[in-house]
């Protein structure tokens, strides 16, 4: 019986099979397989898909530590089996998380830029039109997550200096993210500086958005403006945008963006105090070298606009 314990046979046989074995004999051999478990070790390893969050060796019997499953924009939902913190054996545990979505309502309407600001790289969606009575938006300062509308639409509101700047009217200083599927009906109060709009500066992606707004006549005579955009840089693409923007007095505001730097301004109609805008002219009021500012206005199909 003792060959049974020789270290040749026992890495051959599971440990189920060498308890029930130690049962039925005396307490010596018991004492002798609690050595032998206990002398080996084995691996408890967390992932996170091919990222490895911890990877630790423990003897038989120890109690293993779960790691820090914390993850920016992620909630964390469990390992793919149970988590058993005796260790018995090698064993890996993969997290599974998902995308975290903040859910923006009416209910939200007092707190709209503080919960934007607090996670500037978070993923948001309207669950309802929002709208602010006429009161003043706070703006934030660089975007680079994600808000879509889901075809709800932000309404009566006036645009407020941006946080960033504390001269510039947006509600966004400049966006990396994506901006998406909403509609914009807003007033610009008073102009303070050119190329104030919702998002003062873009380099990130607007696509599917329609915008109504009026400009009051203390901002109606501000250059460069856009009812969406200010500046359009390098990196931005502006897409599918219908724009509406009354009051306006400057000879020098875009229907749609204010000055295209080089970004991309496509599939866009715009009115400007009631003219349909075109290419050559006012969907971006300033369009720099390399710009894009393709099939706008009348060049568009309600086709392409709803692509």
């Amino acid at each position: 019986d003792d060959v049974l314990y020789s270290d040749t046979l026992a890495i051959c046989i599971d440990e189920v099979a060498l308890k029930a074995i130690a049962s039925e004999t005396d307490s010596t051999r018991i004492e002798q397989l609690n050595a032998y478990l206990t002398a080996n070790e084995y691996t408890v390893e967390f992932k996170d898909g091919d990222n490895v969050m911890s990877s630790e060796k423990y003897h038989y019997g120890d109690t293993a530590t779960e790691p820090d499953t914390t993850k920016a924009g992620y909630t964390f939902l469990g390992w793919d089996k149970d988590f058993v913190s005796k260790v018995t054996k090698d064993v890996t545990y993969t997290a599974r998380y998902e995308e975290k979505i903040t859910v923006l309502t009416q209910v939200d309407v007092d707190n709209f830029s503080s919960i934007l600001a607090a996670d500037l790289g978070g993923k948001y969606e309207l669950g309802s039109d929002i709208d602010f009575g006429g009161i003043e938006i706070s703006g934030v300062g660089t975007f680079s997550g994600t808000l879509d509308g889901k075809g709800y639409s932000l309404k009566n509101f006036l645009i407020k200096y941006c946080a960033a700047t504390g001269w510039s009217r947006c509600i966004i200083n400049e966006n990396t993210g994506t901006i998406k599927n909403i509609g914009l009906e807003y007033t610009i109060p008073k102009a303070n500086n050119n190329y104030e709009s919702f998002i003062r500066t873009n380099n990130g992606t607007v696509e599917n958005v329609y915008a109504k707004v009026i400009s009051t006549a203390d901002s109606a005579a501000k250059n460069k403006a856009g009812a969406v955009v200010g500046i359009n840089e390098a990196n931005g693409v502006v897409k599918n945008v219908v724009a509406n923007w009354s009051g306006v007095a400057s000879s020098n505001a875009g229907a749609i963006v204010g000055a295209n730097r080089n970004g991309k301004t496509v599939y866009c109609y715009g009115i400007l105090n009631g003219v349909v805008t075109v290419n050559t002219d006012k969907p971006s009021n300033e369009s720099w070298g390399g710009s894009a500012v393709a099939n706008c206005a009348n060049y568009a199909t309600m086709a392409e606009l709803a692509a």
